[in-house]
């Protein structure tokens, strides 16, 4: 509605949740951003996370507000090209509208809702503000609009980001139990936390993108490796419903698929997007792809067999099937090593 109303210089996220991804693509292209989704709650939830996004990668946001009902296309209907350039040039900065949906909750005229306005602005807007010009003109603001002493705004200001630091120490040390020496964690289906090698995953979204893009990337994916064969939970969400669409003779679309997928889902299939392959060396890139995977998978089944080698329970009969499984897979990985020296 926008593009007809003659106002090109727009993109909408088509339902889907906004990325990290995604943010950094419209960095591309231009450092400040507008932001206009529906006026209702949902549509408010939806700006706060889609500006805490673009903000967190350095882009600066403004925040289209629209009467109580609209949406941007009934706007643009209604207003045309001039309505959404007035629109704009009233757009709000990020922490004046995150403070005014805050205010919405409270009534101002009680002073026990004046302290909670100001305790959740202090913690929701004040304590991310590093500037301390910035900070000083809201809690300027706070004060006019509550009657409360700018020193003790300022006081709950500091306190509010002494938690938000703690918060950060803690998750960091959080972070050194799960993601270490170039590995990442993911959820196993039995909910088991496992390690994965960064290069393995690395190939999980390149064929991720390479089967999106390609259809018949797509269909030599299919013959060659199974659901079971991606170790992150959300790569095999988006493969099986890829290999569905192959079966169905559906065309494979992008925008389908994370209109269909949980947030964490797609915001995989937009780093996997994100990535730039050689698509004139597309087939070359999956097989390298496919043959990390399947190594992988190769090296995992050995140390299974010695694991049940190493246990003195094992029956001799199953020690023998064990040990010819195992040196079949010695043969097959030195044969799988030989291929790679060949093909350099």
């Amino acid at each position: 509605s926008l593009h007809r109303a003659g106002f090109e210089a727009v993109v909408a996220s088509l339902g889907t949740a906004l990325t990290p991804q995604q943010a950094r693509l419209l960095k591309r292209y231009c450092p400040n951003i507008y932001i206009c989704y529906d006026g209702d709650a949902a549509g408010q939830k939806a700006t706060l996370r889609g500006l805490d996004i673009l903000a967190e990668e350095g882009l600066k946001v403004k925040v289209v507000t629209l009467p109580d009902g609209m949406d941007p296309d009934d706007f643009a209907r209604q207003r045309g090209l001039v309505g959404i350039q007035d629109a704009m040039d009233e757009a709000m900065t990020l922490n004046d509208y995150k403070i005014q949906v805050i205010e919405q909750k409270y009534d101002l005229s009680k002073e026990e809702d004046r302290k909670d306005f100001v305790t959740e602005c202090c913690k929701m807007v004040l304590s991310k503000i590093d500037a301390p010009v910035e900070r000083s003109m809201y809690v300027n603001r706070l004060h006019l609009k509550t009657g409360f002493p700018e020193a003790a705004i300022e006081a709950e200001s500091t306190m509010a980001r002494r938690k938000d630091e703690t918060r950060s120490v803690h998750r960091q040390v959080n972070n050194r139990n799960t993601i270490a020496d170039g590995t990442y964690t993911a959820k196993s289906p039995d909910k088991a936390t496992k390690a994965y090698p960064e290069g393995l995953i690395r190939a999980e979204r390149m064929l991720l993108k390479l089967a999106v893009e390609h259809c018949e990337c797509a269909e030599a994916m299919q013959k060659t490796l199974g659901i079971e064969d991606f170790r992150d939970e959300a790569h095999r969400d988006v493969i099986k419903r890829i290999y569905g669409l192959l079966a169905e003779d559906r065309p494979i679309q992008a925008v389908s698929i994370m209109a269909a997928s949980e947030e964490a889902t797609t915001q995989k299939i937009a780093a996997a997007l994100e990535q730039e392959l050689d698509a004139e060396h597309r087939m070359l890139i999956l097989e390298d792809c496919v043959a990390r995977i399947k190594r992988e998978k190769l090296k995992d089944r050995i140390q299974e067999i010695n694991r049940i080698l190493r246990d003195p329970s094992t029956s001799k009969e199953v020690r023998e099937n064990m040990m010819k499984e195992l040196n079949q897979l010695h043969k097959d990985r030195a044969n799988g090593e030989t291929r790679r020296g060949q093909n350099g």
